[in-house]
């Protein structure tokens, strides 16, 4: 009975008994629900760690999973409860967001004032905004829009502009390829702390966010 209804395959019985694949299994708990004679209990599992920085650009909270394991919208959620409970008085709060449109990027979304979604100019890039915008509207978030590399493909980024023209969402952001980029990255350097194409227009991109919010930019950022 627990083997039918499991939909990931992670109960396989070898004749005399069942075995649970940790490898499949993604604790939805359905095959205790319907276990007769409660057979099966739940545990829970350790999966990762969060943890709390001071970093010299203002302090972060992150997370660290085992591989294999998967993101949630609880997690995500745990991360900036803990964020706003270690930084109460803080005047910006920053959330990276997931891809997707699942339970995590819809616990990023909620609560915040504005979401930046990032693009590049590609068909699947504009479908995957397209999907985005679509499950950030209903929960009335303010939505801007950045075009990265936009420079690859002009057409493409037009076609995104258009979308959001129509959509009257605002681009507030265009930000050329650059191949300093990489060359930070591999050095751990802030992409910023470069003179470069893309770090200006990554700078202008934030005067343009703190102008529309309305918050205190911080000096040296």
């Amino acid at each position: 009975l627990c083997a039918a209804a499991c939909r990931f395959d992670a109960l396989n019985n070898n004749g005399t008994t069942s075995v649970v694949s940790l490898n499949h299994c993604e604790g939805c708990g359905v095959c205790r629900y319907l276990c007769p004679t409660q057979a099966v209990r739940m545990r829970p599992r350790v999966c990762g760690g969060i943890f709390y920085s001071e970093t010299r650009c203002g302090d972060l909270v992150h997370a660290r999973l085992i591989p294999g394991a998967a993101n949630s919208g609880l997690l995500v959620g745990s991360i900036k409860k803990i964020a706003l409970e270690r930084n109460s008085s803080c005047d910006l709060l920053l959330v990276d967001g997931p891809p997707g449109i699942g339970c995590p990027l819809r616990s990023t979304v909620t609560g915040m004032d504005a979401i930046l979604a990032v693009t590049e100019p590609s068909i699947s890039g504009l479908h995957d905004l397209e999907r985005l915008i679509k499950v950030c509207q209903p929960l009335r978030v303010n939505i801007l829009v950045a075009i990265n590399k936009y420079d690859l493909s002009i057409p493409g980024s037009d076609s995104i502009r258009a979308f959001c023209r129509t959509a009257g969402i605002p681009v507030v952001g265009a930000i050329p390829y650059d191949e300093s980029v990489m060359e930070a990255v591999r050095k751990g350097r802030l992409v910023t702390e470069h003179r470069s194409p893309a770090a200006q227009a990554i700078h202008s991109l934030w005067h343009e966010i703190v102008s529309i919010l309305g918050v205190r930019a911080v000096a040296g950022q």
